[in-house]
């Protein structure tokens, strides 16, 4: 199933004690179902809140990371990697 990518936002968070602005990635399926999650400031696929049922968000960050480290195979880099995710399995 495809995942489309259908709109990031920033939400301010504060680290020790320091605002920083985490991205915020929001998702939606082919069929309707949406997941958003948080991507931590500093750390590469660190995620501090997720929105959506746990099969959808755990299915949905395993091909983000995947396609996202494998972003040197898409022409426009990690931004084209990530607009689209494929998800595999009976609930994705």
């Amino acid at each position: 199933m495809k995942w489309t990518l259908i709109k990031t936002t920033q939400d301010g968070a504060y680290n020790k004690h320091r605002k920083v602005n985490e991205t915020v990635f929001h998702y939606r399926a082919d069929d309707g179902r949406e997941v958003a999650f948080h991507a931590h400031p500093t750390r590469t696929f660190v995620y501090s809140k997720v929105y959506g049922t746990v099969d959808d968000t755990s299915a949905v960050l395993d091909a983000f990371i995947t396609q996202g480290l494998k972003q040197h195979d898409y022409a426009g880099g990690f931004e084209e990697a990530i607009k689209e995710l494929e998800v595999g399995g009976s609930n994705g």
